[in-house]
């Protein structure tokens, strides 16, 4: 499965969460990237997890909830990045198409 960038949805470089334009370039930038990566593993990784995001897709019925089509993914509305403590928030996720996931995060600028 490819990687998009965290910033702008573009293919990430191998081994990063950014694409080219996007990577740290600094240290502390890099423990960032590093200390996020094992956030997200910890929670996307979890039972805890991949029972909450089947329980998302029934209640939004598997539609994307921006454009109706099959969703794919599970969005979260505030981003771990702005608050990690949202991150099993079941009122903070959304089912959403993986096309409707990349737009939006394009879209936002993801920081």
């Amino acid at each position: 499965m490819e990687k998009i960038c965290l910033k702008c949805c573009d293919l990430v470089v191998k081994g990063s969460n950014y694409c080219e334009k996007h990577r740290p370039k600094n240290s502390s930038k890099t423990q960032n990237d590093k200390e996020y990566r094992k956030l997200k593993n910890k929670i996307y990784g979890s039972k805890k997890w991949r029972r909450l995001r089947e329980k998302i897709f029934i209640r939004d019925l598997f539609t994307c909830q921006m454009c109706g089509a099959k969703a794919e993914e599970v969005h979260h509305i505030i981003s771990l990045h702005e608050d990690e403590s949202k991150a099993f928030d079941k009122n903070n996720l959304m089912s959403i198409c993986r096309e409707c996931h990349i737009n939006f995060h394009r879209s936002e600028k993801f920081k």
